[in-house]
């Protein structure tokens, strides 16, 4: 699972937080985006099965997806 902030909102309570609060406890593996180059932390706790970055090069999180 993929889920990313954003570049404009950056609140990761708006976004992150609650998907990562829900899908934390799935049998997924989750990639988080804070969509901030600067701030690739969160400020909470991350679940076990969430890797969390700043900015991803969507070519190499979703090959073959495009050009």
């Amino acid at each position: 699972m993929h889920v990313t902030q954003g570049t404009l909102n950056v609140d990761p309570d708006d976004l992150l937080r609650p998907a990562l609060a829900a899908l934390g406890r799935q049998p997924v593996s989750i990639v988080a985006a804070t969509g901030r180059a600067d701030a690739p932390e969160l400020p909470f706790p991350v679940p076990p099965n969430a890797y969390v970055a700043g900015l991803l090069d969507y070519r190499e999180l979703l090959p073959g997806s495009g050009r």
